[in-house]
């Protein structure tokens, strides 16, 4: 592995601190006693990120949305236009 910034690692069963570097690598300090090494990276503006894909997945779903609950009360939506007029028969005046 690559010594790259924001990258957490901890020895044995010790608490996650930053990692070192050592000629370009990740250095973690192990003791004689140490059998397990576990390493974390949380890329910088993965959160930012993360919240702005899902506020547009949600720009992108609303329409879709809004259009089916309408349609589930009965509403029109705004650009389908409602029922189309229905033809009726002309009554015409009788004299009698």
């Amino acid at each position: 592995m690559i010594a790259v910034p924001r990258r957490q690692c901890a020895a044995g069963e010790g608490e996650e601190k930053p990692a070192g570097s050592y000629l370009g690598l990740i250095s973690v300090p192990l003791d004689g006693n140490t059998t397990r090494i576990s390493c974390d990276f949380r890329p910088p503006g993965l959160r930012l990120g993360s919240a702005a894909a899902g506020v547009s997945l949600l720009g992108l779903a609303w329409p879709v949305l809004l259009r089916r609950l309408r349609s589930r009360r009965g509403q029109p939506a705004p650009d389908e236009p409602s029922e189309p007029p229905v033809a009726r028969p002309v009554q015409t005046a009788t004299s009698a």
